[in-house]
């Protein structure tokens, strides 16, 4: 959380001290799903500010991550304490003064906790190779790479990828499927006649192009997501424009490979 989120989590706080009734219920599913960075980012959000304000939902969120609250060091405390935003306007000012040494407290604890509790960045230099195998022609020609062009594959073809640590290979690692469509992800339940198979890291997918493809015209586009444990991004995930390969990837947090698929219709000599 950085200095300019703390401030802003403030003056929101200032005009809901307590959680409004319809706000976000802090069930265990919910802190999981925010734990794990399953929640979208305006999600994200709600949840924050609900915790900044909620003694109870810190400690049950803390209980779940496996960590005792820490108690934050007195550089931070007297630097939080101390700091005020900019003049707010007159009808807000009594809000903010008289619950200022609360919200401050509330949302010094959540900012030390914080990163004791999310998803972690997965480690520097880690990098996977991916190879996609589509048609026998194709692959006579050799197999395709992440990021170069689209596999060609009849509906029925059997398609194999491989995904393939470089390096050391970690058990603590999971792998995930995603299809764009239109302007959204969407993950791909993977289950016959899809196979995905993971060990180590190593990743291995196989099953019909159409079964791939759904509905969409080609090319498809399809990314594998490396991630850890529990850190599997949304089953949808909405794209505002932005890459798909930035928005999966959340910074460092996960590993992203884009690869496509160009359906090929039946008789086609192409």
């Amino acid at each position: 959380m950085t200095a300019k989120d703390q401030e802003s989590l403030l003056w929101n706080l200032a005009s809901h001290p307590a959680p409004a009734g319809d706000s976000t219920e802090l069930t265990d599913e919910i802190l999981e799903r925010y734990r794990s960075g399953a929640l979208d980012p305006e999600q994200e959000k709600e949840v924050e500010l609900v915790l900044a304000a909620d003694r109870r939902g810190r400690e049950r969120l803390a209980d779940l991550a496996g960590v005792r609250l820490p108690t934050p060091p007195p550089h931070l405390r007297q630097r939080i304490l101390d700091h005020r935003p900019g003049q707010p306007s007159s009808h807000r000012r009594g809000t903010l003064f008289r619950w200022w040494p609360a919200l401050a407290a509330a949302v010094l604890l959540f900012a030390v906790i914080a990163p004791l509790l999310g998803p972690k960045d997965l480690p520097q230099g880690l990098e996977f190779e991916l190879r996609a195998e589509g048609l026998a022609s194709v692959r006579g020609e050799g197999a395709v790479t992440a990021g170069s062009e689209p596999i060609q594959a009849y509906p029925d073809t059997q398609v194999r990828v491989e995904l393939e640590p470089v390096g050391d290979a970690r058990s603590d690692l999971e792998v995930s499927l995603f299809r764009r469509s239109g302007i959204r992800l969407e993950r791909l339940s993977v289950e016959a006649p899809l196979t995905l198979e993971v060990v180590r890291g190593r990743a291995l997918l196989e099953g019909p192009a159409a079964t791939l493809a759904g509905s969409s015209a080609g090319p498809i586009e399809l990314f594998f997501v490396v991630h850890r444990r529990g850190d599997v991004p949304p089953e949808t995930v909405e794209l505002g424009g932005e890459d798909p390969v930035k928005v999966l990837a959340r910074g460092h947090r996960r590993k992203v490979y884009p690869w496509q698929i160009q359906l090929r219709s039946a008789g086609s000599d192409e």
